[in-house]
């Protein structure tokens, strides 16, 4: 059993259904990274650090799952509805 309570990286992965991002660190990507914690942000033009932050994904499970759970609260934070209730309310 690991951290999350699950036994497995795919049990994990089958339950939560939200897994980080890799991308590109252009100005967008890398303030959304920052922002979330959730993603990883690659140098521009460097495949080779994009395949090693995929790796790390694919081979540190306490990495994944701990950037699946940012990526999830970060999510429910930006859903259509917490959006609208925090807009009705100002």
């Amino acid at each position: 059993m690991n951290p999350t309570g699950h036994a497995n990286k795919q049990e994990f992965v089958e339950e939560t259904h939200v897994l980080p991002f890799v991308g590109y660190a252009n100005r967008i990507w890398r303030r959304l990274s920052q922002t979330s914690e959730a993603d990883l942000a690659s140098p521009m033009g460097r495949p080779d650090k994009m395949a090693y932050d995929v790796e790390r994904l694919l081979t540190s499970f306490q990495v994944l799952s701990t950037m699946s759970e940012k990526a999830r609260t970060f999510a429910e934070q930006r859903c259509f509805e917490f959006e609208s209730e925090n807009v009705l309310m100002r």
